[in-house]
């Protein structure tokens, strides 16, 4: 009997100091896009790496818009979110979503990046019976173009209306959260779905099940001067899909689609020591990070900073000089002037 109690006791200590020790973890919390997506991807890559090789652990909010979560960062709500090159400057001349946010300025200067990388690209897609082969055939159909009040709704109205339509007029906008609009379009209630998807992802593949897609590609961007103007803009490029990537897909050419970065944000109220371990977990360990997306490899050391418009944390900059990376003069952290 007093061995069982022994045994039992020592079961009891046992359970309680892995309680303990887990408990004791550092918890960040972070939030990213709907799942699948490369942007997801990445999000949970880094958690991932903070488990394995630090003190710390990350709790997601899944499903979040990214425009939104920039101010919870900048607010210190929370501590990780991927930043869209493309609204860091609508938040900073308080512009379109952030119009209405007297603080939006203000918050701005609070953001902080880690590194920046190329999450995915633009995929047009439509059902292969649809008729609509190209962006001029989007005229007269319902178009899927972000979740209301989000940085895509801009970005992507911007870059049909620079090559030649209109919303409403043109076309019929349609702006749903990105889970909706996934079946709403499965229900053939929208004519083209617009989702952002790292190249080779299951998510394009999933649509092409039940019905074969067709993916629609830019149009010729030298007879499209504001279109050009647009893929300009910092976080855009143009990318290709080459023909066979997706199984369902009836594109036999390559395809030419907008590819976006974003950065890894965080906020300036984050220790210099977290994000210190944070950016040393993904680089001395950056093979492991790669394995868990082929698309994780544009993070290296010529791509890092490509495009990033927020400083560096003070923490991420530490270790990068340390590293002897060649860092910008605009990325210093006003915390290390």
């Amino acid at each position: 009997m007093k061995k069982w109690i022994s045994v039992l006791s020592l079961a009891v200590i046992a359970a309680f100091s892995f309680s303990s020790s887990t408990y004791a973890q550092k918890v960040l919390k972070a939030h990213g896009p709907a799942p699948g997506g490369g942007s997801y991807i990445a999000t949970i890559a880094v958690s991932k790496m903070l488990e394995k090789h630090t003190d710390m652990r990350m709790q997601i909010q899944a499903g979040q818009t990214g425009t939104k979560s920039m101010v919870q960062l900048a607010r210190g709500k929370i501590d990780f979110t991927l930043i869209p090159v493309n609204a860091v400057n609508l938040m900073r001349n308080q512009k379109a979503m952030y119009k209405k946010l007297k603080t939006a300025p203000a918050l701005a200067k609070k953001l902080r990046g880690l590194m920046v990388w190329e999450c995915c690209s633009w995929h047009f897609m439509t059902y292969a019976d649809s008729g609509i082969k190209r962006f001029a055939d989007l005229k007269g159909h319902k178009v899927y173009t972000g979740p209301p009040g989000s940085v895509a709704k801009r970005i992507l109205q911007g870059m049909i209306g620079a090559a030649g339509l209109k919303p409403g007029k043109d076309y019929t906008p349609v702006n749903l959260d990105w889970g909706s609009a996934g079946q709403a379009f499965r229900d053939r209630n929208l004519d083209v779905l617009i989702q952002p998807a790292h190249l080779g992802s299951p998510v394009v593949e999933q649509y092409a099940v039940s019905r074969k897609v067709r993916i629609i590609g830019l149009p010729d961007v030298d007879k499209h001067p504001k279109l050009k103007k647009v893929l300009s803009l910092p976080g855009n490029d143009v990318g290709v899909i080459p023909p066979g990537t997706y199984k369902g897909v009836v594109n036999t050419k390559p395809i030419k689609v907008v590819s976006i970065r974003h950065i890894g944000g965080v906020g300036a109220h984050s220790s210099s020591d977290v994000i210190y371990k944070m950016t040393k977990a993904i680089w001395d360990n950056i093979d492991e990070f790669y394995a868990y997306g082929a698309y994780l490899k544009k993070v290296n050391k010529d791509l890092v900073f490509k495009s990033m418009n927020v400083p560096l944390h003070v923490g991420a900059y530490r270790y990068y000089k340390e590293k002897g990376f060649k860092i910008p003069a605009r990325l210093i952290p006003p915390e290390a002037k």
